[in-house]
């Protein structure tokens, strides 16, 4: 597997975590305009309106409770996949950068190094790494 590859699944649990919290910020507005409604209807006939817009609402919270599962998975997994790395140095990089998404500035200066040995650093730990798929189910 490839480097790019590598990164490429190391990057699903980020990707996965950040549909999860875009679910989230989408159900708040819903909800906020929800209650927006029921404060402003008053008729009966509207009242239908009000009941599909929960049904809407569940359906998101039942695919956010999903994500927010899958995003459980793929930490674990990664986790593991890291933890795996025999250098513990290694592990922190992969840890900052791929499960806390930190920029690489961020992990230089937390890591004490210069911009450019981390980069090094993260080819070495990719390198280290045995990945293959994360399982998303």
């Amino acid at each position: 597997m490839t480097n790019q590859q590598k990164k490429d699944v190391l990057q699903q649990y980020r990707a996965a975590a950040a549909e999860a919290d875009r679910l989230s910020r989408e159900i708040r507005e819903w909800r906020r305009k929800s209650r927006q409604l029921v404060s402003e209807t008053r008729d009966c006939a509207e009242h239908g309106r009000v009941a599909e817009a929960v049904t809407a609402m569940d359906d998101l919270a039942q695919l956010l409770a999903e994500k927010r599962l899958e995003s459980v998975q793929l930490r674990r997994q990664l986790e593991r996949k890291i933890s795996a790395v025999p250098d513990r140095r290694l592990q922190e990089l992969l840890r900052r950068r791929y499960i806390d998404g930190d920029t690489w500035e961020q992990i230089a200066v937390a890591m004490g190094m210069s911009y450019q040995w981390t980069c090094h650093l993260h080819g070495v730990a990719l390198g280290a790494l045995d990945v293959e798929a994360l399982d998303r189910s």
